[in-house]
């Protein structure tokens, strides 16, 4: 069992499959769910996941063993290959991947030595520093940080019915991070500039077993928390779809951040489907701000 969670009315769904009640006491439930749990206009998260598990306890007939992934991409054009692929960082950079060879034919290039990734640029090391975030970024992706921390991961968010309302959303839309990054820390904005207009841009949805999903960065966490972390977000969405008709006050600031292990790629195993966004080149302006 999986709640499908690329619009409001599949969450909807999803959850009248899950729970052994009729839709009118779903639709209550979610109408209460604030009642008792705020305080001084004050919203007590926690009071609210212990809700929504003690009416899962009661109520679900089935558990949830598998979650949706949604991650954004800029992909290359003519990347057949990466149709339905998601490569994690090392193997993205130290393979022919599309946008190895991209980056090969900008002067960039890659190689490893146990977990240290090297970073060429028309054959000189570039060896980044913490003197930016940028070039902060880059270093803990390619494994170079003194600490233990490594970045190169595929990663996504539990939730699409609004995700074009996150920040993140737009701050993708031009090229990938990594990209702009290494435009940045090589003072190359071509770079950038060039990937754009040669990729279009896509949302990928993978269903992964749960206990695959690392959700909010919280590592340890057990099938049941991943679940009640999942149905409690579920939740706060079927009450804006029960008490706040107008969309467009919708926000996407709860949405719950997704990733795998660092090591991990994603084949047609995983993957459900995809689609191309479209982002009008006047919303583009500017918002290199929102991240």
């Amino acid at each position: 069992m999986y709640i499908c969670t690329d619009m409001i009315k599949s969450i909807e769904a999803s959850i009248f499959e899950l729970f052994d009640c009729a839709s009118s006491e779903i639709e209550e439930f979610s109408r209460s769910l604030y009642d008792g749990c705020v305080e001084k206009g004050i919203i007590d998260g926690v009071s609210i996941k212990q809700k929504v598990s003690g009416f899962t306890t009661k109520r679900a007939r089935q558990q949830i063993d598998s979650v949706c992934m949604h991650h954004l991409s800029r992909r290359l054009v003519g990347a057949m290959d990466e149709e339905v692929n998601c490569s994690n960082l090392a193997e993205l950079l130290l393979s022919y991947s599309p946008v190895a060879n991209f980056l090969k034919a900008h002067g960039i290039s890659f190689t490893n030595d146990a977990k240290i990734i090297h970073m060429f640029h028309n054959g000189i090391e570039i060896v980044p520093e913490f003197q930016s975030p940028a070039s902060s970024r880059i270093k803990i992706r390619l494994g170079q940080s003194d600490y233990t921390q490594i970045d190169q991961c595929v990663n996504g968010f539990a939730f699409a019915d609004r995700i074009d309302k996150a920040g993140y959303f737009s701050h993708l839309c031009r090229c990938p991070e990594l990209i702009s990054d290494l435009a940045e820390l090589l003072d190359f904005p071509l770079l950038a500039e060039d990937y754009e207009r040669c990729s279009d841009y896509y949302l990928y949805t993978y269903l992964l077993p749960i206990n695959m999903a690392i959700m909010n960065n919280k590592e340890d966490a057990t099938r049941l928390e991943k679940e009640n972390m999942l149905l409690t977000e579920c939740f706060y969405r079927m009450y804006d779809y029960f008490c706040e008709p107008d969309r467009s006050t919708w926000f996407d600031h709860g949405n719950i951040y997704m990733r795998i292990s660092d090591e991990v790629s994603l084949t047609d195993e995983h993957f459900q489907k995809r689609a191309r966004l479209d982002f009008p080149e006047s919303e583009r302006m500017g918002d290199d701000s929102d991240i």
